[in-house]
């Protein structure tokens, strides 16, 4: 099936241009099917906590990539979601860090004009801003 040669193309591929070109397919289908793919959330949820920063990184690019769809579905899941993202935005890897500062960025903006989704996220403003100058900083 295509969506799981999708899968072993983001988790073997060492080109970070071809991982990207696979992350806007994969968003894409998921925007199409946004019940229909599983496999794609729990190789997010395996991926974030990888011991490979190539992995963490992808996760939370995948998760930008996918911001329409994580708003409008998902939100149920934004508990969790914080916690991926605390985890990331503390990440030693600042590309980590930033590619998931990039995601809940991303996130918050579409989330803006829906405070009681968007409180969930609040606690992680501090690290936010942290990060942010850190990456200013470099």
């Amino acid at each position: 099936e295509f969506k799981v040669e999708l899968l072993g193309i983001l988790a073997k591929e060492p080109e970070r241009n071809v991982r990207g070109g696979v992350v806007g397919v994969a968003a894409k289908i998921l925007a199409l099917e946004p019940t229909e793919w599983p496999e794609l959330w729990q190789f997010i949820a395996a991926a974030a906590p990888d011991p490979h920063p190539d992995a963490r990184e992808l996760a939370f690019w995948l998760l930008g990539e996918m911001t329409p769809t994580i708003a409008q579905q998902l939100q149920s899941q934004f508990e969790h979601l914080s916690q991926l993202f605390r985890t990331a935005l503390a990440d030693v890897e600042g590309r980590v860090q930033t590619q998931a500062l990039k995601a809940l960025g991303q996130l918050l903006s579409f989330l803006a004009d829906e405070p009681h989704s968007i409180n969930v996220f609040c606690p992680l403003l501090p690290q936010i801003l942290t990060v942010a100058v850190q990456q200013q900083d470099d």
